[in-house]
């Protein structure tokens, strides 16, 4: 096991530093632009807190990979441009001749075959060995299945460094397998959706636990966390469920408490930095010695990240875009400060008051140093505190209890049926964003802009999904827009007609006008569309379609957050291209009697979509409520200006002698 975890690291630092070589000549690039809006004599502040920054991550990046040259040559750069900074002085013809010197040398070492010599080991080492931690957590064997294996791998990863000895899976038949020919595992993690059907991997465990002898602790995961889906684990017979992305510390704990194990609490450490693979690399080598780490690589995250997650150690880069490491740990530890500083100065003037009292008769220093009524310091700061705490909670407008608000709306239901395929996550929309991105902009101008009743929405892939049932309530509308991604379908490719066929039956038998948006791309692998065009027409289903792309079309990532992982390829190894399908868009468009509207803009302008669909005569406006929470700001208004007027009243008397300080 220890020597399966080590590989396991090593395989995560070969992975990283392939990544920071990949990114190595963009940045050297970078640097090499920034360095040429400098001139000699010119202040250039901002350029060169630019520049400092392009080295300050170069050097650590390298020194945390092993390429002690590259690391050393970006720390030369970095040295002489913060003592330019720290100094005030303007950009030289010797600054610039230095730093275009170490730029050559970085160059030359990235040109050696690409690629640089490092060290093997790091340049640390923690005290407690991967086999001593796993002897102390009693190994136990787990069972991993899910269909996609990157997940496996990862997950697997992640819960071997917790002293876990797991076995995965990729299809559900080699489970079975296992099962049934092997003693029973400690427990089984696993998802419940597969190609085989949504539930597969809950009905596998349902048919086979009528053979096992013994209980069998069960974890289902899932892309999907609404109630069907919990119900399902539940039926069954899960004893936890985990939706993804996984929380490993929450299955972690989920796992010893089934395994009937009594760790000891692993330490949180929270890593704060802007570069995602060296954060990533510090967190697989803590979470190697059973630490749990969370990793935030955008500083403006870190109070959000606080709230739910107790760090006992937090790890943080000093140089940050928009926001160094000691300004943010200043603002993170701001109102714990503050009770600290009110008892810090209560203590003080206690220890005044008795220093006095210690000198006795000497007139002379109570004619200088009188006590200090630590009473009214106290009711001071105290009015003080609160006054600033109750203005902050009026700002964040709390809002509790509901009211019933009438309202009226035209006869409209709409239902969005959107493309979530992997060619969605295709980066060719303007600002560099991807077809998903731009099509949750577009349907969130529907929502603000849209008279419509009652909204929906239908995701579609391969297969399809009801993601959202008709509901009036935008604002829940707007959260599940807001949490659509390519991975909620695990079937792959693009079914309009299955998406079409589901979102007819949305449709309530009331007499409102039925309108389907289409957000696509266009590809279309399966075929039947015009059949479905034909039932709508003869329904009085109205169908309006969003194009987006290019037709010079783009890569499609494998990880759409992080396109450094590459790309997908085809069965011979070719990238897989996406492109634009005008054609098809203009087809549906035209055979539903309506005008396509096909865009690359990352935010789409749905203006002629709108007129489009107003044209068209709705029916009577209908009458319907909304029960919404009441904005409360005005409760700690009224107490932060209490306390307001209080301190006044303290401070006038104080003035007029009426209270001795």
């Amino acid at each position: 096991m220890a020597s399966q975890t080590t590989e396991n690291l090593s395989a995560v630092k070969t992975r990283l530093r392939a990544s920071f070589l990949a990114q190595l000549p963009p940045r050297i690039e970078q640097c090499r632009n920034s360095l040429a809006r400098l001139s000699s004599g010119a202040e250039g502040q901002e350029e060169l807190q630019r520049l400092h920054l392009l080295f300050h991550t170069l050097k650590g990046s390298g020194a945390s990979f092993g390429f002690a040259v590259i690391a050393e040559t970006a720390q030369r750069g970095e040295m002489v441009l913060r003592e330019t900074l720290d100094h005030h002085q303007p950009v030289t013809d010797e600054l610039l001749s230095v730093l275009h010197q170490q730029l050559q040398t970085l160059e030359a070492v990235q040109a050696q075959d690409g690629s640089p010599k490092f060290t093997e080991e790091p340049n640390f080492a923690l005290p407690m060995s991967i086999e001593q931690a796993a002897i102390e957590r009693d190994q136990r064997l787990i069972y991993l299945c899910d269909d996609d294996p990157d997940q496996v791998n990862q997950l697997a990863n992640q819960l071997s460094c917790f002293g876990y000895r797991i076995v995965p899976f990729t299809e559900l038949s080699d489970l079975r397998q296992a099962l049934q020919d092997h003693p029973l595992p400690a427990a089984i993690v696993m998802d419940i959706m597969f190609p085989e059907g949504a539930t597969a991997g809950a009905d596998l465990l349902l048919e086979l636990r009528s053979q096992f002898k013994q209980p069998l602790p069960t974890i289902f995961m899932s892309s999907r966390n609404d109630f069907q889906m919990r119900l399902n684990s539940v039926k069954a017979g899960g004893n936890a469920f985990c939706p993804k992305p996984i929380n490993a510390a929450e299955m972690v704990e989920s796992l010893d408490y089934l395994t009937n194990r009594t760790p000891p609490e692993p330490f949180n450490i929270l890593i704060v930095d802007d570069d995602p693979d060296i954060s990533r690399l510090h967190a697989s080598i803590l979470e190697s010695a059973g630490m749990t780490c969370q990793v935030v690589n955008v500083p403006e995250q870190v109070l959000e990240v606080l709230e739910h997650f107790r760090a006992d150690l937090v790890l943080m880069d000093l140089y940050m875009p928009h926001c160094s490491g000691l300004e943010l740990a200043g603002l993170a530890l701001f109102l714990l400060l503050i009770p600290v500083y009110i008892g810090l100065l209560t203590i003080k003037v206690v220890r005044r008051n008795k220093m006095i009292d210690k000198s006795g008769g000497f007139t002379s220093i109570h004619s200088f140093l009188k006590p200090v009524n630590t009473n009214f310091y106290f009711w001071n700061y105290f009015m003080v505190r609160n006054i600033l705490v109750f203005t902050v909670f009026a700002l964040m407008q709390p809002a509790f209890g509901e009211k019933a608000t009438p309202m009226k709306s035209s006869g409209i239901e709409m239902v969005f049926a959107l493309d979530i395929s992997n060619s969605m996550n295709v980066r060719d929309m303007t600002s560099n964003s991807s077809r998903l991105e731009a099509a949750q902009k577009a349907m969130k101008q529907f929502v603000k802009v849209s008279s419509a009743a009652k909204l929906g929405l239908v995701v579609f892939a391969g297969g399809t999904y009801p993601q959202l049932p008709l509901t009036a309530d935008k604002g829940l509308v707007k959260l599940h827009i807001d949490e659509l991604s390519t991975d909620l379908i695990p079937t792959q490719g693009t079914n309009i007609s299955a998406a079409l066929i589901l979102a007819s039956d949305y449709f309530s038998k009331e007499n409102f006008r039925r309108v389907v948006v289409l957000i696509t791309d266009g590809e279309d692998h399966e075929g039947g569309v015009d059949e479905m065009i034909e039932q709508y027409n003869k329904k009085g289903i109205e169908l309006y379609v969003l194009g987006l792309g290019t037709s010079k079309g783009g890569l499609v990532p494998k990880d759409p957050n992080y396109t450094t992982k590459g790309y997908l390829k085809d069965e011979l190894g070719r990238s897989v291209i996406s492109y634009l399908n005008k054609d098809m868009i203009n087809s549906i468009a035209s055979k539903a009697k309506t005008e396509a509207y096909i865009t690359n803009d990352a935010y789409p302008n749905i203006n002629s979509l709108l007129t489009q669909i107003n044209k068209r005569k709705a029916t009577d406006t209908v009458d319907l409520e909304f029960k919404v929470k009441q904005n409360r700001y005005y409760i700690p208004l009224w107490i932060a200006l209490f306390f307001t007027i209080v301190k006044i009243g303290v401070d006038v008397l104080k003035v007029r002698g009426k209270i001795s300080v």
